[in-house]
């Protein structure tokens, strides 16, 4: 914006001079007249382009600087070069669609993978794949939980991890969906409902940002950490009536692993998928 502070601003004064002596004002002479007769013009136009350059070089300063911030709030696995924060069109929908755990675990090349495929089938081929590194990383997490609130659900992570590892997928995701279930409850508290409940007592959908009591969505977010948890569980806890004939997900849900002994909801991306969730939300519990 061009303020007139003479004092500030040399040209200003040379133009107030100038109208002062035609005896006239700016809007009587014109621009176009003044441009041509006065030899301050140009001088005006370079210290307009000079603050205009600097003005964008300050905001683009404060948006590396906001960005850098934003990126030393997110978890660990986030904190590289190569892994690009998504939009958030594609990110509700590998949270709340698919209920993919994207905090602490999977490991930064997983998550970059993950990331850059463009079908669910082709994300959990890819978690399928990297089950060695994925284990790997959860045990790496549950190392450092020193917290004693956190004991008793790193002691059942630590065994799933085991299991898995043994090649007992199925039974790792039990006691892993069950861990996560109580984890939740005890961990979330009087938030719970909002962080798994799909409708309310209307039937009506509850997704993030729809009612006093959901979740925040990402457009208000000030703890990235939480929201990348939370949204994730959201999408993790979405219902499955068995009982309303609604086929068995094929995706990891609570409910599907619960209600269900089916070889569409028990497969290997689904136990490591189930682990991440609860390794992530012991972490977020840990650290914040």
């Amino acid at each position: 914006m061009w303020i007139w502070r003479e004092q500030q601003y040399p040209y200003n004064r040379a133009v107030s001079d100038y109208l002062d002596q035609r005896n006239t004002n700016i809007t009587d002479l014109g621009w176009q007249e003044w441009q041509r007769e006065h030899p301050y013009y140009q001088e005006m136009l370079d210290w307009q382009q000079a603050q205009q350059k600097r003005d964008r070089e300050l905001w683009e300063e404060f948006e590396e600087s906001e960005h850098a911030v934003f990126r030393q709030s997110l978890p660990p696995n986030w904190n590289s070069p190569e892994v690009d924060f998504p939009s958030l069109a594609d990110l509700a929908d590998l949270q709340l669609k698919e209920g993919l755990p994207l905090a602490w675990v999977p490991p930064n090349h997983v998550l970059v993978q993950i990331l850059s495929r463009k079908t669910s089938a082709a994300r959990l081929q890819v978690i399928a794949r990297e089950s060695t590194s994925i284990l790997e990383a959860c045990l790496r997490e549950l190392r450092r939980l020193r917290s004693t609130e956190t004991r008793e659900w790193k002691a059942n992570a630590r065994e799933a991890v085991l299991v898995m590892q043994a090649g007992h997928w199925r039974a790792g995701q039990a006691l892993a969906a069950i861990a996560l279930d109580t984890a939740t409850e005890s961990f979330v508290r009087s938030s719970y409902s909002s962080a798994t409940r799909h409708y309310n007592r209307k039937r009506e959908p509850t997704p993030p940002g729809s009612s006093e009591s959901s979740l925040p969505t990402w457009s208000d977010v000030d703890y990235p950490r939480a929201l990348l948890v939370l949204h994730s569980l959201y999408g993790a806890f979405s219902v499955y009536d068995g009982n309303g004939g609604e086929p068995v997900p094929t995706q990891f849900t609570r409910h599907g692993t619960v209600h269900s002994i089916s070889r569409r909801q028990y497969t290997k991306a689904n136990a490591l998928i189930a682990l991440m969730h609860l390794v992530g939300l012991l972490c977020l519990v840990e650290d914040e």
